[in-house]
Formats: structure tokens, C-alpha cells, sequence
């Protein structure tokens, strides 16, 4: 019986990665937790063998008959991401002058199919994670000790297989949208970044922060009580805050951190190879969460 075709899958879609391209050199900043930088095409990075495929057989040359391949699960997210980057371009965002707190957002009107949108292409990201999928083994290998690879990849694919759907019906298009844009200092992308959700269900209070251009990020929160309206509002950053902001790349992140042009300085945080998370809710995104207009967390 022939075996599932072996594909290259990719955590970090090139719908995406392709927006961290420098005019330059026309390549993407890659730097791993050993400060050791290379600069590649987008489509090299953020890939996986087989990351998206179900295989139960032991055997690498066998094939169950019952194999099968996910990846389908993110073409609705990957034909997406370009349309939904260039409206999330064409928002309006305020100067950066004289402003504080809430009058610092600008609330943007949004209908049902746009957030539902953008709500996809945001949990596409979370779900194809390595930070992801390392949770998803996390519970059987703290029992176990470390998983032959096959065995563990197989256990990966199962535990996130249909998990996008489950994510996106879940949260429906409730919730609260910040567009954050940031003028001086671009925003970084990781194999982790600030998310709450675990493979197995919606969190209570989910929230997730995710760069998606080295100018735009989106902040996502669903707060046990808020007030609808304004579902999404906009705002600018200075490179202090964006660097804040960065900052929860650099402790989610395990092993890669991209960029465009400014190369970061490496934190501790990233350079102890692991993905980690805030210990507290005193962290610069649980913070900002705090400002939304009509959040109450």
C-alpha cells in the first residue's frame, strides 16, 4: 500500500513570511538562542517534514492505510493572510502625540466577516506553533521521558488535528482586536509568542499577541465581561513599547526569532532555549490588555 506523500509544511506561512523580506538584500533575518544570525529567502524558514500529517506506522517506509494529511485545515488562513495584511494596512492609526490611556486607541468599524477573518489567520498561527506543538506532547513526555521521533510526531499531529476548527468555532467573532502598529521599531516573529491557548480547549480568558508584519501585530483578548463595542481600535507604539512588546517573542520563543532589518539584542530569556511563558500577569501584554477601551479582565 503506498504511504502518504512526504510533504514540506510550513508553521510560519509564506502568505506571511514573505511581508519580512528586506529591500536589500531581499532576504529574512534568522537568529538562533547561540546568537549565531543568518539571512535567508522567507520560503527556507518556518518549515517542517510531514508537520501537518497524521502517520501511525513505527515503520518510515509503511503506511497504515488510514494516514492522513491536515494541512487543508490552513488553506482557508493561507489564501487569506494577503488580503487580510492589506486591510489591516488601511486602518487608521493616530500620531503618537499627545495622547494617553485609552485615548491612545482608536476604535475602527468592523463587521462579522472580517473579524472571522482575521480571527482564522490569528489561530492558524497559535495552532501551527512549535510552541504549540510542544505543549501537545508536553503532558506524555513529562511521564515518559523523551518519545521516539516518529512516535512523537505522530502524537503531535493527533492532538492538533482538528484543533484550528475547534479554536476558530469556539471563539466565534466575540472578543476584543487591538491593531498595534509601531512606526520606529519593527515587531519580531518567533517559534513561540505570547498565547495562552493549550491543545486541548479554549482557554477561559483567551488572549494571544501576534506579529504578523514587522510593522503590524494584533492583540486578541476575550475578557469574562466587556463591552462589545469597539470590537476592534487601533494603535501606535513608540520603540520603547514595541520592544516591550517584543520582549514576549524572545520568552515564548524556543529556538528561532526572525526579522527584517533590526536585528535584536538577544535576551536571556531566548537564549536559554526553551519555550517559556510570563510567570505573572505583570508582563507589558497583560498590561496593555488592561487599557482596551471596554475590557475588563
Amino acid at each position: 500500500m503506498p504511504s502518504l506523500k512526504s510533504q514540506r509544511h510550513h508553521w510560519w506561512p509564506e502568505a506571511v513570511s514573505q511581508f519580512w523580506v528586506a529591500p536589500e538584500d531581499g532576504l529574512t533575518g534568522w537568529i538562533r538562542p547561540n546568537g549565531i544570525v543568518k539571512r535567508l529567502p522567507p520560503k527556507n524558514l518556518g518549515g517542517i517534514s510531514n508537520g501537518h500529517a497524521v502517520k501511525y506506522s513505527k515503520d518510515p517506509h509503511d503506511s497504515t492505510g488510514v494516514d492522513a494529511s491536515f494541512e487543508a485545515e490552513f488553506a482557508q488562513a493561507d489564501s487569506a493572510f494577503p488580503t487580510m495584511i492589506k486591510w489591516l494596512n488601511s486602518l487608521e492609526f493616530q500620531s503618537l502625540e499627545s495622547r494617553h490611556g485609552t485615548e491612545c486607541f482608536t476604535p475602527i468599524n468592523s463587521n462579522d466577516a472580517e473579524v472571522a477573518l482575521l480571527l482564522e489567520c490569528l489561530v492558524s498561527l497559535v495552532v501551527r506553533s512549535p510552541m504549540t506543538r510542544a505543549a501537545s506532547v508536553r503532558f506524555c513526555e513529562a511521564r515518559r521521558g523523551p518519545l521516539p521521533a516518529r512516535e512523537r510526531n505522530a502524537l503531535i499531529s493527533m492532538n492538533l488535528w482538528h484543533l484550528q476548527r475547534r479554536f476558530v468555532d469556539g471563539l466565534g467573532v466575540s472578543g476584543k482586536f487591538v491593531v498595534i502598529f509601531s512606526p520606529s521599531r519593527e515587531f519580531i516573529f518567533g517559534d513561540g509568542f505570547f498565547s495562552n491557548f493549550q491543545p486541548v480547549n479554549l482557554p477561559e480568558l483567551p488572549k494571544m499577541l501576534v506579529p504578523i508584519t514587522p510593522r503590524i501585530a494584533v492583540l486578541y483578548v476575550r475578557p469574562f465581561r466587556y463591552r462589545t463595542e469597539p470590537r476592534l481600535s487601533t494603535l501606535s507604539v513608540d520603540a520603547e513599547h514595541a520592544d516591550a512588546l517584543n520582549l514576549a517573542v524572545h520568552v515564548y520563543a524556543k529556538e528561532n526569532i526572525f526579522f527584517r532589518q533590526e536585528q535584536p539584542n538577544l535576551s536571556p530569556y531566548f537564549s536559554g532555549s526553551s519555550h517559556l511563558t510570563f510567570c505573572n500577569s505583570a508582563n507589558p501584554v497583560d498590561r496593555l490588555i488592561e487599557l482596551i477601551p471596554g475590557c475588563s479582565v
